[in-house]
């Protein structure tokens, strides 16, 4: 209850204000998810690990979204002064079971985009540990967080019942103290979606292109820093959940900020993916590789890179996201060498090694002469795959999303 009198404003519902900010931001979300199921599945053809983590993000998006309809519709999103104790109760319930979605869908939104950056990299043994420090280290905070949640009362559904614990027949840890191990973990999600926005600028600055579009690419992958700042924001919010009064009203800020925090970060891991989709529905150059109607002509399949790819109208041995020089080329010969080192990395397949793309094209007449050892491997993540020619000039090898 609010205190003695009835709260200032009066009997307000947030109702409206909950349901059209959560639907607004799921079908947003919703619609990055299809976009991106199109583009892996019909024009890539390289589903893994992050796209199914980023779809079973959006699944719990829109579970707890059902479930704060039903909060809503019930009438809960008011002050506790207006609601009974049954109703309190049930208000409580759905909000206990929705966070448990809010705090799994954090943690496997944060994976998704931790697979998604392991397709696009270079090998990198440090920044791989990183990433899957990143991605063990949050399921393993959700899990803690989940299970401190359920475990905080005994009988665990006194959690949403704080008439059991008044009238003796239940117990419950100190809420200041649950309450700060739920802002230590909000406060690491937030760090590592700031973390996981960065790690794409150590993958794109190094490469030899120019700055404008090292920024551009830095931004679409590094988007899930709009995540760590509402998320940081949130946490900031957690505190005045150890006030236990006014508990249905305050609730519905922290279903707010929770919303926008998954949602963004859905969208986020999405937005890197869409480039073959936008090629080909605005028929951009490039957009031909993707609206071929039979791949396996090319010797592809659907895990990744079969057969011989000609390059400057040469034959390679292309496996596992590497390009080798064939025993039949000659030292000194004019065209374009790729060693064993000089990485082809592709955006992933179902071994997040090679992916499904069609033959490389033959470079341009006046791009064809290069001598051995003059190419240089310049990654363009999730938008193309360039190498460097002897003149300073970038020649299109392909587009390898």
């Amino acid at each position: 209850m609010v205190g003695p009198g009835p709260p200032p404003g009066g009997d307000v519902n947030r109702a409206a204000e909950l349901l059209s900010f959560t639907w607004i931001l799921c079908g947003f979300s919703l619609i990055f998810t299809i976009l991106r199921f199109t583009s892996r599945t019909f024009l890539t053809r390289n589903l893994w690990w992050d796209d199914w983590t980023a779809f079973f993000t959006m699944a719990c998006s829109v579970t707890f979204s059902i479930i704060w309809t039903f909060y809503a519709a019930k009438g809960f999103a008011r002050h506790d002064y207006y609601l009974g104790p049954d109703q309190l109760a049930n208000s409580g319930e759905l909000s206990w079971v929705s966070q448990t979605f809010c705090i799994i869908s954090i943690a496997t939104g944060k994976v998704s985009v931790s697979f998604l950056i392991q397709r696009i990299q270079s090998p990198n043994k440090y920044r791989t540990w990183l990433l899957w420090f990143i991605s063990i280290s949050v399921s393993l905070s959700a899990a803690v967080a989940v299970i401190l949640v359920y475990t905080q009362c005994t009988p665990f559904y006194a959690l949403w019942n704080p008439q059991l614990v008044a009238l003796g027949q239940a117990h419950c840890a100190n809420s200041v103290d649950i309450n700060t191990y739920d802002i230590f973990f909000a406060g690491y999600f937030a760090f590592l979606d700031f973390l996981l926005a960065l790690i794409p600028i150590t993958l794109i600055w190094p490469l030899q292109m120019s700055v404008p579009k090292k920024l551009l690419i830095s931004t679409l992958l590094g988007f899930g820093i709009l995540a760590g700042i509402f998320g940081t924001l949130k946490t900031s919010r957690l505190r005045t959940l150890t006030e236990l009064s006014d508990i249905s009203w305050i609730t519905v800020d922290l279903f707010l900020w929770n919303s926008l925090e998954i949602n963004l970060l859905i969208i986020a891991a999405a937005i890197p993916t869409l480039r073959p989709l936008f090629l080909v529905v605005f028929k951009l150059n490039g957009s031909e590789a993707y609206r071929s109607k039979n791949k396996k002509k090319s010797g592809l399949n659907s895990t990744g890179l079969s057969g011989r790819t000609p390059i400057n109208s040469r034959s390679y041995n292309v496996s596992a996201g590497y390009s080798e020089k064939p025993h039949s080329a000659r030292r000194g010969q004019q065209h374009s060498d790729f060693s064993q080192n000089d990485t082809l990395r592709s955006m992933g397949s179902s071994d997040g090694g090679a992916r499904n793309v069609s033959p490389i094209r033959p470079a341009r007449p006046e791009t064809a002469a290069v001598m051995p050892g003059q190419i240089k491997r310049v990654v363009d993540v999730d938008v193309d795959v360039r190498y460097l020619q002897p003149n300073g000039r970038f020649g299109e090898a392909h587009d390898m999303v």
